[in-house]
């Protein structure tokens, strides 16, 4: 799957606050990581809060699916939480690209067949 790029404007993410240069509702950095920790601690959390997002962040989901750099309060998990959560964010983005795959190899397809960039 070859890379799609958004400006930020289009990131549901960033009209989320994700991108946000405060900490919401005056909480530390300490407390925005322990939250953090603890949402990516709770498996149901974490699934429910990704089947959102694949569901209503298209915009984001395309721009950020590529290896990315990781929030700092993942180094809060132990071991086993991070395979955990490891695992399911794994099996979330193996179902976007499923559910993507066939829609990019017919846009990849119609640009081949029209000979843009090549």
């Amino acid at each position: 799957m070859k890379k799609i790029w958004h400006p930020y404007h289009k990131w549901e993410c960033y009209a989320a606050g994700l991108w946000a240069t405060k900490h919401p509702r005056g909480l530390s950095k300490e407390d925005c990581e322990m939250a953090y920790t603890d949402f990516l601690a709770s498996p149901k959390r974490f699934a429910d809060a990704l089947t959102l997002v694949l569901k209503e962040w298209k915009n984001s989901c395309e721009h950020f699916l590529t290896p990315a750099k990781y929030r700092s309060g993942y180094m809060g998990l132990t071991p086993s939480q991070k395979d955990t959560a490891n695992g399911i964010a794994q099996d979330f983005l193996a179902k976007w690209e499923a559910a993507h795959e066939r829609e990019n190899r017919k846009i990849y397809q119609d640009v081949e067949r029209q000979g843009v960039f090549f």
